[in-house]
């Protein structure tokens, strides 16, 4: 056993809920063990045992032994692998780490879940007790997880073995999730990020929060205007209070390039001025404000701001450009472009995924208050090159080219910083992307692409 660093994962008994809630975040564990002065073992607590005391009724900056388990299970620091696992066995409780104390209760170590599957692996007749050991994977709430980037976000992360859950008021149906529903480490909750009942209910036990849930798009948001309101700002605002409150520090949120608008700087970066030219932007600006002025020492959200979204996912869209022009392509053999000069940048939804992978994995003093352009410099290209793309897999469609009902979106977006900072770049091109539906569309998924089901704008009219 090699002794590990554990003076994040001590806290004192006179520590408030809040100080412990600071430590969990900093160990990168869910667990804090609670010692006296002579590091001796008085309990332990979990992120989950504070938020559930929070809720009820015990107080930020109560102290901890309000909250903690006063009877944590423990090893000797001289037992064996065989006394461990009759420790194991004797719990009988899920088991995810062991305090490794000697024989003043001090505490000298503490055996991860890794460390402890492979006491039993190396005890075959003990193996039957693997039940009894949780797998190390944190839990993630994803807001809006039954949408275009969520669900492909569910998928990304049940593959890498984390536990999510998903609060969503599945507008556009739930058939995408069935894939999900029977995985182990998946759970959906139906509600509404608007009421606070529901997203109290569903952060409990949860390490992080990705806040997706909202109307996507500048003519979804302009159906009704007050509704996107409510979604967009001010429930977004709320649920990063409720996090804020509840001492959940990571927070992830979705912004987008569109709040630099019509813009004239020839390379726009995050410290570049804002110009948006439609309710949807100006919502995104008004989120990101409220979101950020809530940072401190125990809440860290993180801003992307996403270009344009492309490639197939488990809820597909088809009112984005690269999607939209493939799938017309395909089924229709035209395009029609509105103008064409217009500048934009994309990203594939798969490295949309990535990226909020690499921040949740990220130590928070590297995304802590931070916005990120999320995209690439290669794939900035005006709408004009997107339908050459097009072009270039399937060389019979006939592409149009209109003045008329001109989008006033303009703008190229530098993405140095993300790479810079966290050494993040994209792997999916626009022409992947397009070949990528091409071949779904080949497959028979889409036959009915026109379906409402498949548009943001066409759902909201219902």
């Amino acid at each position: 056993m090699i002794k590990k660093d554990i003076s994040y994962s001590l806290a004192h008994k006179h520590n408030s809920l809040r100080e412990v809630m600071k430590k969990i975040g900093k160990s990168g564990e869910q667990f804090a063990l609670i010692v006296n002065e002579h590091n001796q073992l008085l309990g332990m607590v979990t992120d989950g045992d504070i938020r559930r005391s929070i809720i009820q009724g015990i107080a930020v900056d109560d102290p901890i032994e309000k909250a903690m388990n006063l009877e944590p299970i423990s090893i000797n620091i001289n037992d064996d692998d065989e006394e461990v696992i009759k420790i194991i066995k004797r719990s009988n409780k899920k088991i995810n780490y062991l305090p490794v104390v000697d024989e003043n209760n001090v505490v000298k170590d503490i055996l991860l879940h890794d460390e402890i599957l492979n006491i039993l692996k190396r005890s075959p007749q003990a193996l039957f007790l693997k039940n009894h050991i949780t797998p190390d994977s944190k839990k993630i709430l994803i807001t809006g997880g039954a949408g275009y980037i969520g669900s492909n976000l569910v998928r990304e992360l049940l593959s890498l073995g984390y536990h999510v859950k998903i609060l969503d008021n599945l507008c556009f149906g739930r058939g995408h999730l069935n894939i999900f529903e029977q995985h182990p480490n998946f759970t959906l909750l139906h509600g509404d990020v608007s009421n606070a009942r529901d997203v109290i209910k569903a952060i409990e036990d949860v390490y992080a929060v990705v806040h997706l849930a909202e109307i996507v798009g500048d003519p979804a948001c302009a159906i009704n205007p007050k509704k996107t309101q409510q979604i967009n700002y001010i429930s977004a605002s709320l649920v990063a209070r409720i996090c804020k409150y509840f001492q959940i520090n990571r927070f992830i949120y979705t912004s987008s390039c569109s709040v630099y608008g019509a813009a004239e700087e020839t390379l726009l970066n995050e410290e570049s001025s804002l110009n948006p030219v439609s309710l949807y932007a100006r919502m995104k600006i008004e989120s990101e404000k409220s979101i950020l002025e809530l940072k401190d020492n125990s809440f860290s959200p993180t801003i992307f701001r996403l270009a344009t979204v492309f490639g197939d996912s488990p809820r597909m869209r088809f009112d984005l450009v690269t999607n939209l022009f493939t799938a017309k392509a395909i089924k229709e053999g035209k395009i029609t472009i509105f103008g064409g000069d217009q500048w934009r940048p994309h990203v594939h939804v798969n490295d949309v995924a990535k990226a909020i992978l690499l921040v949740l994995e990220s130590p928070l003093d590297k995304v802590s208050g931070e916005i990120f352009n999320l995209g690439s410099n290669k794939n900035n290209f005006t709408v004009n090159e997107i339908g050459n793309f097009v072009k270039q897999v399937i060389p019979s469609v006939e592409v149009v080219t209109e003045e008329t009902d001109v989008d006033k979106r303009n703008y190229r977006v530098d993405f140095s910083k993300i790479k810079t900072t966290l050494g993040f770049d994209t792997e999916k091109s626009v022409a992947q992307g397009i070949i990528e539906i091409h071949n779904a569309f080949k497959e028979g998924k889409y036959e009915n692409y026109q379906d409402s089901i498949f548009s943001n704008v066409k759902t909201y009219q219902q």
